[in-house]
C-alpha cells in the first residue's frame, strides 16, 4: 500500500517515466520488426521502392515480390526509367537451364533494355532439380503461379494486368509458352479463376516440343501431352515472336516451322526469326551483336502490338532473316 503522506521524489518519478517510455518504444520496435518479417515470409509485402535490392541471386531490382512459400518463389521487378503511377505493360521472363538449374539473372540485360521503352520487366525464379530437387512439372506449376500472382498484384506495382506478356529462353521459353497453352498442370493452391495466359510471347530458342521426338521426353513422358506447348496450341493463342539460330542442335528449324504452322492454323500470329550460323543460346547478353539484334526485333514486335507507343527505328538492328 502506498503512503500518500510520504514525500514524492520528483527526480525518481521522472526517471521512472523515462524508463517506461523507452520500454514501450522497444516493445513497439520489436513488434514492427516481427510484423515485417511475417509479411515478407508470407509473400504479401513489396520489398523496396525505387531502391536496388540484392539477395542470394545477386540481382539488382527495384522491387521483390514473393509469389509462393518456396525459397525460390520470388519475382524481381525492374521499372522503366520514366515509370509513373500510370499502369504500364510488363514482361515476365523465365530463365533457361533444362529445368535443372539457372538464374533469373540471365535476363537482367533484357530488363534494362526494355525499361528504356516504358516496359516494366519481371524476372521470375522457380524450382529446378538443382535448387529444390524437383521435376519439370513443378517448374511449370511455379511459372503459372508466378503469372497468376503478377496479374493479381499488378496494380500495386503500376502494371496493367491486361498488358502482361511472357518470355524466356530454352526451358524458360518452354515455361513462357506453357503458361499460354498447357492448361492441365497447375499448383493445387492456385486460384484457377485467374488465367495464366499472357497477352503475347517472346520466345528465345524455346524447347516447345516435349513429345517422343522432342526435348526432355524421358523426364516428362508420363505427362508430356499436358506439358508440351506444341501439342496444346488452340484457337485464340497469344501472338508470339520466335528467335532461333540456324545451327541450334536442341531446337530444330523443323520444330520451329511446325510451331509456326500450328499457330497460324488456329488464326494466331507467329513471327519466326532465323539467325544464320548461330547456336543455342546465341541471344544472351554476352553475345552483344545478337543480343542487340534480338532485342531490337522484340521492340519492333511490341510496337506492332501497341505495347510500345513510339520507337525511333534508326538505331534498331533488324533481323537478318524473317521466315514468312
Amino acid at each position: 500500500m502506498t503512503d500518500i503522506n510520504k514525500p514524492v521524489n520528483l527526480n525518481e518519478m521522472i526517471k521512472s517515466i523515462i524508463m517506461r517510455i523507452k520500454l514501450i518504444r522497444c516493445i513497439e520496435l520489436k513488434a514492427i520488426v516481427t510484423l515485417s518479417l511475417v509479411l515478407i515470409n508470407s509473400g504479401n509485402l513489396l520489398i523496396g521502392s525505387n531502391l536496388f535490392i540484392r539477395d542470394n541471386n545477386d540481382l539488382s531490382a527495384d522491387t521483390i515480390l514473393r509469389y509462393n512459400h518456396y525459397p525460390t518463389g520470388k519475382l524481381y521487378v525492374y521499372y522503366s526509367k520514366d515509370q509513373t503511377n500510370q499502369s504500364s505493360p510488363a514482361v515476365i521472363f523465365f530463365f533457361g537451364g533444362g529445368w535443372n538449374s539457372g538464374s533469373p539473372k540471365q535476363f537482367e540485360s533484357q530488363a534494362s533494355y526494355l525499361n528504356k521503352y516504358g516496359v516494366t520487366v519481371v524476372l521470375a525464379d522457380y524450382r529446378t532439380q538443382k535448387n529444390a530437387g524437383t521435376t519439370p512439372k513443378e517448374a511449370l506449376m511455379d511459372a503459372k503461379s508466378a503469372m497468376r500472382y503478377l496479374k493479381q498484384h499488378a496494380m500495386s506495382i503500376h502494371v496493367d494486368p491486361d498488358k502482361i506478356l511472357a518470355g524466356g529462353g530454352s526451358a524458360g521459353g518452354h515455361l513462357a509458352a506453357a503458361t499460354a497453352f498447357c492448361h492441365q498442370i497447375n499448383n493445387p493452391e492456385d486460384d484457377l479463376n485467374v488465367s495464366s495466359i499472357p497477352k503475347a510471347l517472346i520466345l528465345f530458342n524455346p524447347v516447345i516440343d516435349n513429345g517422343p521426338h522432342g526435348y526432355g521426353f524421358d523426364r516428362v513422358k508420363d505427362y508430356y501431352r499436358d506439358f508440351s506447348p506444341i501439342h496444346n496450341i488452340k484457337k485464340d493463342a497469344p501472338p508470339a515472336i520466335f528467335f532461333l539460330g540456324s545451327e541450334d542442335n536442341i531446337v530444330l528449324l523443323e520444330t520451329a516451322l511446325k510451331f509456326k504452322k500450328k499457330m497460324e492454323h488456329v488464326g494466331s500470329r507467329c513471327d519466326l526469326l532465323l539467325y544464320p550460323g548461330q547456336k543455342h543460346g546465341f541471344f544472351n547478353a554476352k553475345f552483344e551483336e545478337f543480343f542487340e539484334k534480338t532485342m531490337s526485333a522484340t521492340v519492333v514486335f511490341l510496337k506492332s502490338l501497341g505495347y510500345i507507343k513510339s520507337v525511333s527505328y534508326t538505331h534498331l538492328t533488324l533481323p537478318t532473316k524473317r521466315i514468312v
